[in-house]
């Protein structure tokens, strides 16, 4: 299993096109990659402009699939230009 975190900041301008950007993406990504269990988009309570993207996957190789599909990358080129620093990626691990 595979576990990605991602974080990233926009400008509150920027806020009403990532929030339906992020929704168009997480609406088909599921159907697309079936080796994506858990596709989970939130906002920071205190701060609705901070994203955490929760992303998790049945293996390495599905998450490689993933990362190489036109459509993930031309969205992940849209994220990086509306953040206001890169996004952070982390890799988490389950506690068992």
């Amino acid at each position: 299993m595979k576990n990605i975190l991602v974080t990233f900041e926009v400008d509150s301008r920027n806020l009403g096109y990532t929030t339906e950007l992020v929704n168009q993406f997480s609406s088909t990504v599921r159907e697309q990659h079936p080796g994506m269990t858990i596709f989970k988009s939130m906002t920071s309570a205190a701060k609705p402009n901070k994203f955490f993207l929760f992303l998790s996957f049945a293996s390495d190789v599905d998450y490689d699939i993933y990362k190489k599909h036109d459509k993930t990358k031309k969205f992940t080129v849209k994220l990086h230009a509306l953040s206001k620093e890169l996004p952070v990626f982390t890799e988490l691990n389950e506690v068992e």
